[in-house]
């Protein structure tokens, strides 16, 4: 695989995002889904708190502290409004976190997207970047598909037809 379609494929889901995040109020994007489920501040939160595990193997800094984020983790109990960190804030970091990634994807190799890296948080485990970084995206775009759902909830329109 070229690095630039994986490139392609992340723009994709960041552009999928911003629609189906656009006139989204913070207040809105608590709403969960019941019986259960996870708002679309929580899906969010989510899915930047997953960069750190794109950018990382790519030698960037991660853009999101992971104790200020752990409500956002995965497994995380339903946060409490007051854990939330508002949209308007995820957005930002968001669009922050987007630009990092078209930069280190813009000049990766593929030789590079071909080398192995580190699959466990103790290093035991090896799989091909270009592996981790796919099923990230996969994740990624899982989650961006739920933010359609979840904005029909706060009663607005489909963004993508």
């Amino acid at each position: 695989m070229k690095p630039d379609l994986l490139l392609r494929m992340y723009q994709i889901n960041f552009n999928a995002l911003k629609m189906n995040l656009d006139g989204v109020t913070d207040e809105d994007s608590l709403t969960r889904p019941q019986p259960a489920g996870n708002s679309i501040n929580w899906v969010v939160g989510h899915i930047l708190f997953s960069r750190n595990q794109i950018l990382e193997p790519l030698g960037e800094e991660a853009v999101v502290e992971k104790s200020e984020f752990s409500a956002y983790a995965r497994d995380s109990e339903p946060g409490q409004h007051d854990d939330m960190i508002p949209l308007s804030r995820l957005i930002d970091d968001l669009t922050r976190s987007q630009n990092i990634l078209e930069t280190a994807l813009g000049r990766l190799t593929e030789e590079e997207l071909n080398s192995p890296v580190s699959n466990d948080n103790n290093g035991d485990s090896k799989v091909l970047l270009v592996d981790q970084l796919l099923f990230l995206q996969f994740h990624e775009a899982y989650h961006v598909g739920q933010t359609g759902l979840l904005r029909r909830m706060t009663g607005r329109d489909c963004a993508i037809p």
